[in-house]
């Protein structure tokens, strides 16, 4: 892997693709020898006795989401780090194995201990560098757009840096899924929240939205 994704890859990252297989196969290392694997069954950042039946942060909170100053993806040594910028978002979640980061990627998933990920509730943090023209930003929100109950987001902290963002929601393989997804002039971040427990909710577009910023510097 280079130090940039693929613009096919960009276009599976933008469509939801990638996350959905990620969700249902487990996300895997990109074999990209930049940056750590970062997997196991370390617990998310919150207290590892929280419930386990915790919709992905509807018993903890998203982080209020910030403005990012670049628009560029933060860059993490591992998915422990990105756990930790997620904030109570992921309390009572477990981190999968296989998930990776880089410079320029990230590909994490946390979900309900004890259970597969579309079992339970998880969450999927997402995020490809890559520097994109005008022209490029509009054939990847072309993508965008056209994935099924997505809507554009008159978002200021997105417009700041030059970006758009987007929310979702849907279900995918009868699963209770919102997303929200933020592209910019560097890269693209996306974050997935699932709830296929009896009785658990996703976050909301408003948490998942936020959460993307956490992921930008």
């Amino acid at each position: 892997m280079t130090t940039t994704t693929s613009r096919a890859a960009l276009t599976a990252l933008t469509t939801g693709a990638l996350a959905l297989e990620l969700l249902l196969t487990g996300c895997t290392a990109g074999g990209d020898d930049s940056g750590d694997v970062s997997g196991g069954s370390s617990e998310g950042s919150g207290d590892s006795s929280s419930s386990s039946d915790s919709a992905g942060g509807s018993d903890g909170s998203a982080p209020e989401a910030e403005a990012p100053e670049s628009g560029t993806l933060t860059s993490f040594a591992s998915c422990d780090e990105v756990g930790t910028a997620l904030g109570g978002a992921i309390d009572g979640l477990e981190l999968q194995e296989g998930g990776s980061t880089s410079a320029s990627s990230v590909q994490c998933i946390w979900s309900t201990p004890g259970v597969e990920p579309q079992e339970g509730s998880a969450i999927i943090a997402l995020a490809s560098a890559q520097e994109l023209d005008a022209a490029a930003i509009d054939e990847q929100v072309s993508q965008i757009t056209a994935s099924e109950g997505t809507e554009s987001v008159d978002d200021g902290l997105a417009s700041a840096v030059g970006g758009r963002a987007f929310v979702s929601t849907i279900d995918q393989a009868d699963v209770p899924t919102t997303q929200a997804s933020v592209i910019t002039p560097h890269g693209l971040v996306i974050v997935g929240s699932t709830a296929a427990g009896e009785g658990d909710e996703p976050l909301s577009t408003d948490d998942t939205l936020a959460l993307t910023y956490a992921l930008l510097d």
